[in-house]
């Protein structure tokens, strides 16, 4: 029997107040650990400017979908292909990885662009439709157990 072909689905996220919640809890944990635990002091500063530029770092790229190994959307064919397109507009076929992560409450899409650099998109509920959130989760589990 010959299988049917999917429609298109782009996958283009906008600004998700979880994510931030996350990006902020988990550079706060990390703060108060280094403030707390980690001697001498000059050590712990040096780790607290690290873990801030971490927090703008993180917050430029999942949230502002800025710089220069950042993706903007993704989007995959009937036959399964994928094209993701970069922050600078450029778009290039990539393969999705097999350690991605799909959960209805979280899921990181990593990929393999065709220059072989590994680029990622991470998609929460509040930060992408819903409906194409479920109709993409359903595509990558039907593409697993075939």
């Amino acid at each position: 029997m010959k299988e049917r072909s999917q429609p298109p689905l782009r996958l283009t996220p906008h600004y998700s107040n979880q994510l931030l919640g996350y990006l902020l809890a988990t550079h706060l944990i990390a703060l108060l650990t280094v403030i707390t635990v980690v001697r001498p002091w000059w050590f712990a500063v040096g780790l607290v400017v690290v873990t801030l530029f971490s927090l703008i770092h993180s917050y430029q790229r999942h949230l502002q979908y800025r710089g220069k190994n950042t993706l903007r959307s993704a989007e995959i064919n009937g036959q399964n292909e994928w094209r993701i397109q970069q922050a600078d507009g450029a778009e290039v076929a990539a393969q999705l990885q097999s350690n991605s992560y799909i959960h209805p409450r979280l899921s990181v899409l990593n990929f393999r662009n065709e220059q072989g650099r590994r680029q990622s998109l991470v998609l929460l509920p509040d930060g992408i439709d819903a409906a194409i959130f479920r109709r993409l989760r359903v595509r990558l589990k039907m593409q697993q157990s075939a």
